[in-house]
């Protein structure tokens, strides 16, 4: 095989398919090109005591140039095969640049839908969630005795994932920003508040009754106490004498009159 056959074995162009077409070719061509060299190094050990000198030496140069072709192809493999590599790695990356701008597109389509879409979306979903409070409601446990039928999922894939396995605790989760379902939390909010409010001014009120009828104890048992005490000191003073003409009482009762 000459020199000049095995250089037209290069590829032609820098994409793998050609390149790897080539590799097979230059493959295929020292198999032979070794295949042959040994053949002919085998028949010369066979003639060696029949075949002329100058058969011999036809044999030699025969059997040389194949394994100098051999040794081309070789070197030709060692080329082409970090060529295939890089042209792989070209490949791949252009394949992903063109999904990642496919990616980017459709991202953006989704995102100018779902904004679109977002308030119907919304109503949709705080709907649901309605319903489903007014037939929770309506008919507690009905559903776990089997007496009524349970929700039909939707079968949507990109719910369908690790993170959300259950596409109606998706919606139900997805309803908390209804435009309703947020006012009507506003709506319970305010109204705990009231009634927290009126908890804490009728404890408040009750606190300042038992602290007001404390305080009339205290006074009731200090009134009592002071008035105790003046009877005590009324008690140990001497009593004014009473007399009637002159006379006192006690003689005139102890007297007898």
């Amino acid at each position: 095989m000459k020199l000049s056959d095995i250089l037209a074995l290069r590829p032609a162009a820098d994409d793998s398919a050609t390149i790897r077409a080539s590799i097979a070719k230059v493959e295929a061509a020292r198999a032979e090109a070794i295949n042959r060299a040994g053949s002919i190094e085998r028949d010369m050990r066979a003639s060696l005591l029949t075949a002329t000198d100058a058969q011999m030496q036809h044999a030699e140069r025969d059997a040389a140039t194949a394994k100098l072709a051999a040794d081309r192809l070789e070197m030709l493999l060692g080329e082409l095969r970090p060529a295939l590599d890089a042209a792989l790695a070209r490949e791949a990356a252009d394949v992903a640049a063109v999904r990642r701008d496919e990616a980017i597109a459709l991202d953006a389509a989704f995102v100018a839908t779902w904004r679109e879409n977002l308030p119907k979306i919304l109503d949709l979903c705080g709907a649901v969630l309605e319903a489903k409070r007014a037939a929770d409601q309506a008919f507690p446990g009905a559903v776990e005795r089997s007496e009524l039928p349970r929700l039909e999922e939707p079968d949507l894939a990109f719910v369908r994932d690790v993170y959300r396995p259950d596409p109606l605790a998706w919606v139900l989760k997805l309803a908390e920003q209804a435009p309703a379902e947020i006012q009507r939390r506003r709506e319970e909010a305010a109204e705990f508040d009231r009634r927290e409010h009126a908890r804490r001014v009728r404890e408040a009120e009750h606190q300042q009754r038992r602290a007001a009828d404390w305080r009339a104890a205290q006074e009731a048992e200090q009134a009592e106490d002071r008035k105790r005490q003046e009877q005590a000191r009324l008690g140990e003073m001497p009593r004014s004498v009473v007399t009637i003409n002159g006379v006192p009482a006690t003689q005139m009762v102890g007297g007898g009159w």
